[in-house]
């Protein structure tokens, strides 16, 4: 058996691991700052070329007889 395979070995790491993350956590919400506002940048959606109908071939094309 390893070593570290014993209940209370993993038990230890988990605790140790957990207090950590939990430290980690408390740091990085007393950092963080307060969010301001600001409107939502507008970007235009791209088109999905795939599900567009094709072009009818005569449109594109221009009628020089007439």
């Amino acid at each position: 058996m390893f070593i570290n395979s014993h209940p209370y070995v993993t038990g230890a790491i988990a605790a140790e691991r957990a207090a950590r993350l939990l430290g980690e956590a408390r740091v990085e919400r007393e950092r963080r700052t307060v969010a301001q506002w600001r409107p939502a940048r507008f970007r235009q959606p791209n088109p999905d070329l795939q599900r567009a109908a094709p072009v009818p071939e005569a449109a594109t094309t221009t009628d020089r007889a007439a």
